[in-house]
């Protein structure tokens, strides 16, 4: 019985330590790296990106953190996060909407499945591959997006971008892992 108590508490402690950490539903914050938190969802992305809210064609909020400005004049990264309240035509329809568009402005889709989104009604992810206009020319670039639609049909939309040859290629995964669906 003596021995059964201290293993309890030192689980007790460890249980206690993990809870600092962000809890069960955020990650861990990496070094170098900050958590966004707000509107609903929670992300991390490289301490040095700078948020910046504007609005899309409809004056809906929507939040880019980017990255440092490469000679090329485009973002050594970015995060693109849209929300759309009321949205009842389900995630295939933004899914179809989003690989349309993509045809249009000649990207190329490499991947699209299902994702688990904690909270979530259904999620997808989708990958692809494209060329932006930089100032010399046009330069490679990776996605990785995640559609998500919540039970009470808000819709958004978390988009990863990266120069294939840039720093911040190797950050997308870590940021696309950190995702939640928080409570506000």
């Amino acid at each position: 019985m003596n021995r059964t108590i201290p293993v309890l508490a030192v689980l007790g402690a460890a249980i206690s330590l993990g809870a600092c950490s962000g809890g069960p539903d955020e990650p861990p914050v990496p070094d170098g790296f900050v958590r966004y938190r707000g509107g609903g969802v929670s992300f991390v992305h490289p301490a040095g990106w700078r948020p910046v809210r504007t609005t899309d064609e409809r004056n809906r909020p929507v939040l880019d953190v980017n990255g440092p400005e490469l000679p090329s004049g485009l973002y050594d990264g970015q995060v693109h996060l849209e929300r759309v309240p009321g949205w009842r035509r389900g995630l295939g329809v933004q899914v179809r909407q989003f690989r349309g568009a993509a045809l249009l402005n000649g990207y190329t889709v490499t991947a699209d499945r299902a994702a688990r989104v904690e909270g979530a009604a259904a999620a997808r992810r989708i990958e692809a591959t494209y060329a932006a206009d930089g100032a010399s020319g046009k330069v490679p670039f990776r996605m990785l997006g995640l559609f998500v639609l919540t039970r009470d049909h808000v819709l958004r939309g978390f988009i990863l971008r990266s120069p294939v040859s840039g720093s911040a290629n190797a950050d997308l995964a870590r940021i696309y892992e950190s995702f939640r669906l928080i409570k506000e």
